[in-house]
């Protein structure tokens, strides 16, 4: 089904969804409370089980500080689930070592307007929290559950990945969370954010650490995804990637018929840490645009620092679908190992490759850049000489690594940055402050 439609349906079911929040109920749960009581404040009940099986659209159910047992489905669109104000953090909790208990918190794909909030979430065979959908099940109107909002909770300790998106999970937005400890039970693909054609989604202020593969990914043909002002460190494999491999029947191919893995993705204001993979890639992706981003200690034992990748497909032949116009400038890219700064892999872009005002170091001394595309391996001088990378430099950054890599007043980064629409910085500071923007994700305080 189109995006046309689908946006469509989901409008209708929002009007109608908004309608019913004027009756609604508020569900108290207490570890002191009951499940035959009122649910009232007064009256709690005690399980989030029974206040799932008694709540309506447009309710809200309210935790008192405590400990609840997960492995819940939702499937009541328009509801809210936070921890009770001016109380302590309630804990949802299942196993991560027992397969009969796959997903922690499970979303139905008709649970529009879900949103958790303030929640201490964990466990999970398989995922912490997962989406559920129909795209791959012959439904007239293939879809998941739409304006899912991801809030201000602790997510962590998951089997596999911590927070699995499937597709037509759209205009999601998950902001200001840690996610942390994925892959307890399957360490080989644990991501921190696994998402599969979520479109228009919104991943902001997040803290994602101790990832046993990537930090982030939007694959499967993700359409318009906004990356910006995490922080992402501590990944077994790559912090923030704009695609990857996603298999052919998840793909929309009426909106995508070339089979990006990402499409118009945008990726500003993150910091990115101690990374085995890359720091920001893009794989397979249409249109991505990276920059005003910090990454520090990055690519350690595989890819670079920036990546441009393709990916393998049967569309239906076997064929590599390459990144295409590709944009990348403002960045700080420190790189402590021998992997490139800056690398093209083979059969990994076709189109513009549009780099500027990069700000490169590896080890005090020439930084290397290698395109495997255009035939090239060597140092930023020459790279530039080839007319790419304008304005791009070889310095030591002079950050501040106690303090978020906040520019130190003698950075060479200040004042150095390409004309950004970009408003504020990773501390949501105005850009530029003064002159002209600064390159990374901080702008100098002065």
């Amino acid at each position: 089904m189109s995006q046309k439609n689908n946006r469509r349906i989901i409008a209708a079911a929002v009007e109608t969804l908004e309608g019913r929040r004027l009756m609604s109920n508020t569900w108290w749960v207490s570890n002191a409370g009951d499940d035959g009581s009122a649910g009232t404040q007064d009256s709690p009940l005690a399980t989030l089980h029974a206040a799932l099986d008694r709540a309506q659209s447009g309710d809200r159910i309210l935790l008192e500080g405590g400990t609840y047992e997960g492995n819940v489905r939702i499937d009541t669109p328009n509801l809210i689930i936070r921890s009770a104000p001016h109380g302590e953090m309630a804990r949802i909790v299942a196993p991560n070592d027992d397969p009969g208990v796959e997903v922690n918190i499970r979303i139905g794909e008709d649970a529009h307007n879900v949103k958790l909030a303030n929640l201490d979430i964990s466990g999970g065979y398989y995922y912490t929290i997962k989406t559920e959908s129909t795209f791959d099940t012959g439904a007239p109107d293939p879809h998941g559950p739409s304006y899912l909002k991801i809030r201000n909770s602790l997510i962590h300790d998951s089997g596999a990945d911590v927070i699995k998106l499937t597709p037509a999970t759209n205009y999601s937005e998950i902001s200001n969370n840690e996610i942390y400890n994925s892959g307890r039970t399957n360490p080989d693909n644990a991501e921190g954010i696994d998402a599969v054609q979520a479109n228009f989604a919104v991943v902001r202020g997040n803290y994602i650490h101790d990832i046993t593969t990537n930090g982030i990914y939007y694959k499967g043909g993700s359409l318009n995804t906004l990356i910006e002002n995490n922080r992402v460190s501590d990944t077994g494999h790559s912090g923030i990637l704009l695609g990857q491999h996603s298999d052919e029947n998840w793909f929309d191919l009426d909106v995508n018929p070339g089979y990006y893995e990402s499409i118009d993705g945008v990726v500003r204001n993150n910091l990115v840490w101690n990374t085995e993979g890359a720091g920001i890639g893009s794989w397979a992706a249409l249109r991505p645009t990276i920059y005003n981003n910090t990454l520090i200690d990055v690519a350690k034992s595989m890819f670079a620092g920036l990546l441009v990748q393709g990916q393998e497909h049967w569309t239906p032949d076997f064929e590599i679908i390459p990144s295409s116009d590709v944009t990348m400038f403002n960045n700080i890219v420190v790189v402590t190992s021998d992997r490139p700064v800056l690398e093209i892999r083979e059969d990994g872009l076709t189109g513009s490759l549009n780099l500027s005002n990069n700000l490169y170091y590896q080890n005090g001394g020439r930084v290397l850049i290698r395109d495997l595309v255009g035939g090239f391996e060597g140092g930023l001088g020459n790279w530039r000489a080839r007319g790419m990378d304008a304005n791009s430099f070889n310095a030591d950054p002079q950050v501040n690594g106690s303090a978020d890599f906040n520019l130190f007043s003698t950075s060479p980064a200040i004042n150095r940055g390409a004309p950004a629409d970009l408003g504020y910085d990773f501390d949501y500071d105005a850009r530029p402050l003064h002159g002209a923007i600064d390159i990374g994700a901080h702008e100098f305080a002065g």
